[in-house]
């Protein structure tokens, strides 16, 4: 089967073939869909699911319904690649850097700084660049990249001090994903 992923820089995976939407449709002919990712309620992204979930079911007049497992009720982000990977689900909020497990040149867009500002990133992940890691992506795992959006343009949390620059992380130790590029 066919796996897609919508890359929200955190990722949204999605499973997108005539195929898997006839094995979930029901004997009335609607199709159900489930969408997993690990953020509460309140968070935008699950905020985001709910609405495109809504904008999906008046779109198709009720045909197509979506239902959000957010909270990770699924599972953790590695989890839901892997639930998407096999067909568990269809949809999945996820990171860069937990999809680098399988093509590294992903995890690259998840390095602090790597882009000036949100611009740049929208820039990048929407042109050539955006195209070829979604390619390369497809042809490693089977999961397409419908699309990047926000999240990791600059970011880098911590509770020691504020990170405005790569020299303020001197000394200081950070979790990272376990891929070679952030080790």
């Amino acid at each position: 089967m066919k796996l897609t992923v919508f890359l929200l820089l955190l990722v949204l995976t999605f499973s997108n073939t005539h195929t898997a939407f006839a094995q979930s449709a029901d004997t009335s002919g609607i199709i159900s869909l489930k969408f997993g990712l690990v953020t509460p309620k309140s968070h935008p992204h699950s905020i985001s699911a709910r609405q495109f979930s809504l904008l999906v079911s008046r779109k198709t007049v009720g045909k197509v319904n979506i239902r959000v497992y957010d909270e990770a009720m699924v599972g953790g982000n590695a989890e839901l690649l892997e639930a998407v990977k096999s067909g568990k689900i269809d949809f999945a909020i996820n990171t860069p850097g937990i999809m680098a497990k399988y093509d590294e040149m992903i995890g690259v867009l998840e390095l602090p700084y790597v882009f000036k500002d949100r611009e740049h990133m929208l820039a990048v992940t929407r042109g050539e660049i955006g195209r070829e890691v979604a390619s390369n992506y497809r042809e490693k795992t089977g999961v397409d990249i419908l699309s990047y959006f926000g999240g990791a343009e600059r970011n880098m949390i911590t509770t020691k001090k504020v990170i405005n620059a790569i020299e303020d992380v001197q000394d200081i130790n950070i979790r990272t994903y376990g891929w070679n590029i952030m080790s």
